[in-house]
């Protein structure tokens, strides 16, 4: 006879339930996760913003590919064989080709599944350890190609600016010594559709004026890198900016072109990441030097994402370079025209 649970079970049943519910979150919330849900979300869809991050990175050919379909096969034919040589030894067991295919089948999720959680392992003690939310340190693959994408949104102005008028825009380019100085991203922000706050700004007084206050402490998204950095000076309320231009273009007395860029503008830095001392985006000066290497100055480039960081090339591509790379290397890649010979061959570090 199947005794049937007491109403009493039933209620202890249940609060154990919620108990542990209330506990996971608990859990998932001293970890950086207000949901559960927002934790589902970024496991259910991490792998997305991985392969938008990398999908430029993919490649394969057919002797690749080839290979994997071969190894499959073989692992499955090996478990039909094997499971037919256990059935000799166990008749009242009936093994077929249904039965070859479901094992084979399971055998791929269970190893998907082992990677799954060693990644998910993997995730956690990085949060742990690293001191960010584990929101933060999933969605780092998706903020790292909004940052990808705003230097290359940059380059664009760039280059919409050297087709008007036959240079780059570097700040000396609009020099006038009878009008005050302006940064090179303030003369790029018609060419980022900022034309309405350019046509705020007065040139005719200084950046900082109180005319000009206003303006530039409007934020600029394709100015500042989507991640936990300051985005204001807190005394004087300006909006900063998480980009520096290479000092070695941007500080040259005649106005620069890619026919000036000898070393060839794929070989040559035109603007970076940078994390520390953040300026005003309207402030005029704002460059880096390369020589100063990555994430390794106060004064240099560098960037929030743990390895390295994002240069905007003169070409107009951007490029992702190891903190550990040279500062002699970096330095050739900041001078135009350096002469200095080198294959960007083991610099590129994607």
């Amino acid at each position: 006879m199947t005794e049937i649970p007491s109403t009493d079970q039933k209620s202890r049943t249940w609060l154990t339930t919620i108990m542990i519910i209330v506990g996971l979150s608990v859990l998932l919330f001293c970890l950086g996760m207000g949901l559960p849900l927002h934790f589902l979300f970024y496991l259910v869809t991490g792998w997305i913003f991985y392969f938008i991050e990398n999908a430029a990175t993919f490649s394969w050919n057919r002797e690749t590919l080839l290979t994997g379909i071969g190894a499959l096969i073989l692992f499955s034919l090996l478990i039909h064989f094997s499971g037919h040589a256990w059935r000799r030894s166990h008749p009242e067991f009936r093994w077929g080709l249904k039965t070859s295919c479901k094992t084979t089948l399971f055998a791929l999720s269970a190893f998907s599944a082992g990677v799954l959680l060693v990644g998910i392992t993997h995730l956690i003690i990085f949060t742990l350890t690293d001191g960010r939310s584990m929101s933060t340190a999933s969605s780092q693959p998706a903020i790292r190609t909004q940052d990808r994408n705003n230097l290359k949104q940059i380059g664009i102005a760039e280059y919409s600016y050297h087709d008007l008028w036959k240079n780059f825009q570097t700040g000396n380019s609009s020099v006038d010594p009878s009008k005050p100085a302006f940064s090179w991203q303030t003369h790029l922000l018609p060419y980022v559709e900022e034309e309405f706050l350019y046509d705020s700004i007065d040139f005719t007084k200084p950046w900082d004026s109180q005319e000009n206050k206003e303006a530039f402490q409007t934020h600029i998204s394709v100015y500042m890198t989507p991640r936990n950095l300051p985005t204001t000076d807190e005394e004087s309320g300006y909006a900063l900016t998480s980009y520096a231009g290479n000092a070695y273009l941007f500080t040259r007395s005649v106005p620069v072109t890619s026919e000036s860029i000898t070393d060839g503008t794929s070989n040559t830095i035109m603007a970076g990441n940078i994390v520390k001392n953040l300026p005003p985006w309207g402030k005029p000066g704002n460059w880096r030097d390369p020589a100063l290497g990555i994430n390794q100055s106060l004064h240099g480039f560098g960037s929030p994402f743990t390895g390295g960081a994002f240069f905007l090339m003169a070409d107009g591509s951007v490029q992702w370079f190891s903190d550990k790379l040279d500062p002699k290397v970096m330095k050739a890649l900041g001078t135009p025209s350096g002469g200095e010979k080198f294959s960007m061959e083991g610099v590129i570090d994607e």
